[in-house]
């Protein structure tokens, strides 16, 4: 039998599926202005995302329906994409500590 071709074809390890967590990701609200991780859920119908830029940190630039427009740099360009909210993850940063 031939194999399928599709689009994402040949990363199935790119997209395994998490566990399931308490609160669905497509309700949690996100700040225009916040940084987000960008991060491909294979649970996630809407917003197809290129899986070259899962991993990458972005910026929320603005909310576009029920999506949002993230802003980040590859190499020296500066690109800009659509992503459903079940594709982007709020980015927490812990505070440092320093032993004196």
């Amino acid at each position: 039998m031939k194999r399928s071709h599709g689009f994402y074809s040949k990363h199935s390890r790119k997209l395994k599926a998490e566990k399931r967590s308490g609160l669905p990701k497509k309700l949690i609200q996100i700040q225009v202005a916040s940084t987000v991780w960008i991060k491909a859920n294979p649970r996630e119908s809407g917003g197809i995302m290129p899986l070259r830029f899962n991993g990458r940190t972005a910026k929320i630039i603005a909310k576009q329906g029920k999506g949002y427009v993230v802003e980040f740099k590859d190499l020296n360009a500066t690109k800009r994409l659509t992503l459903a909210s079940g594709h982007l993850r709020p980015v927490t940063v812990a505070p440092i500590v320093q032993n004196s």
